[in-house]
């Protein structure tokens, strides 16, 4: 029995001289740090998740100047290199928290991949593992020499092989003594968790969208929603008829806020527009700016249109119909109509004459005339067919439809 004693109190011993030991260089990598990540990233790490095989993740890397690329190698030029989409590769890319990754298609490149085992990384691609053999960077079949650890630095970490660093500078990937500038960071496979982030409704006329992205990686695709009626914005004003040729310009002022019905379920677009309803368009056109200015008119009665007025007296749009009045209910022509937008626009006269062409120019009052040229000119008027020939019909009144119709084609322009 003492014999067996003094044999365990020996075994014992030598196992404390042992802990006492110094690790090996070979012993000591094999602890290996987790691959951090920038941006939120998934870390590859042993413990996740716990890994009985290889797991692969697209490899990228953040050069200095801050531009995140993907590492390749291309078989072509036997080279390593750091490539974003447009420098000759087939290649689609996808963003992933601000880095680009890269899937290359052709055969002469070839996208590194991140593998672990939970105790070495390698990088691999269809041509082979990435090596750095005697202080050399190569590309092998022999998975023997392809063992990295990572060293973390701020935002990732570094790749060292054999006691050196992978590095990059001049255009190309070497084996140094120091860390390189370049930090790498592995992204793993994840299921996207898409959300819509904006979504612009379709209308009658237009189609819409809707842009989802990717909770967990930033990835981004948009949806496009085809035009329909279920939005359309004068849908709740009964008397206006989808099937009239003022639909397109009727939802345009409404959507915009140029224009709002006379009731709430009713826009009366064959009722003559007046001058007040005129100048609150423009007014809203204008984006309701403050006004401090006084007008010397004496009939306007309503809250509804006074800053309107006030406005547009103030900056030269239009004038009262005497010095003290301004009439807000008088119906308006289409030749002033013609006149306050000029006005409106600042803008300066046309160089061709288009009123000639039709077949009642002569009846346009001599102040309009300008106006109603530059209309014509820039299509914000373009005549009434009446029996096969187009009518300006200047001293005609205008309608809410005609108006939001003209507003359309001013401001579209």
């Amino acid at each position: 029995m003492k014999k067996y004693k003094a044999l365990l109190t020996l075994i014992l011993a030598v196992m404390t001289v042992l802990s006492l030991l110094p690790v090996s260089s070979a012993q000591a990598e094999r602890s290996v740090p987790a691959l951090p990540t920038a941006n939120g990233g998934a870390a590859l790490t042993p413990a996740d998740p716990p890994m009985d095989a290889m797991t692969s993740a697209t490899l990228t890397a953040a050069p200095a100047s801050g531009e995140q690329v993907v590492l390749y190698y291309d078989a072509a030029r036997a080279a390593l290199s750091l490539n974003t989409r447009g420098s000759g590769l087939d290649a689609t890319t996808a963003t992933v928290n601000n880095s680009v990754s890269i899937s290359v298609k052709t055969a002469e490149a070839a996208l590194l991949t991140v593998e672990t085992d939970g105790t070495f990384y390698r990088f691999a691609s269809d041509s082979g593992y990435l090596c750095g053999k005697d202080g050399v960077l190569l590309l092998s079949g022999d998975a023997a020499d392809s063992q990295w650890v990572s060293e973390q630095c701020d935002d990732g970490f570094y790749l060292k092989n054999d006691g050196r660093y992978l590095r990059y500078a001049d255009g190309g990937f070497a084996m140094g003594s120091e860390p390189s500038a370049v930090t790498f960071y592995a992204v793993r496979p994840h299921t996207h968790d898409y959300q819509a982030v904006e979504t612009i409704a379709a209308t009658c006329f237009a189609d819409g969208h809707a842009i989802y992205r990717c909770a967990r990686c930033g990835d981004t695709y948009t949806k496009i929603l085809p035009l329909n009626s279920n939005n359309c914005p004068s849908k709740t004003l009964l008397d206006v008829d989808r099937n009239q040729w003022y639909h397109k310009a009727i939802d345009f002022a409404v959507t915009n806020g140029y224009m709002k019905g006379t009731e709430q379920t009713a826009f009366e677009p064959n009722f003559t527009m007046t001058r007040a309803m005129l100048v609150t368009a423009l007014y809203r056109v204008a984006g309701t700016p403050d006004v401090t200015a006084k007008h010397p008119f004496s009939d306007l009665q309503a809250d509804w249109y006074y800053d309107a007025v006030a406005w547009a007296y103030e900056n030269g749009i239009v004038n009262g119909t005497t010095p003290t009045t301004f009439s807000p209910e008088e119906p308006v022509s289409r030749e002033q109509l013609a006149t306050i937008l000029y006005r409106y626009a600042e803008a300066a006269p046309a160089k061709q004459d288009k009123l000639s062409v039709f077949p009642d120019c002569d009846r346009v009052s001599h102040y309009a005339e300008e106006a109603m040229n530059w209309a014509v000119n820039e299509g914000v008027i373009n005549g009434s067919l009446e029996n096969g020939a187009l009518y300006l019909r200047p001293n005609g009144n205008a309608t809410r439809a005609e108006i939001a119709q003209m507003l359309m084609n001013y401001l579209e322009k």
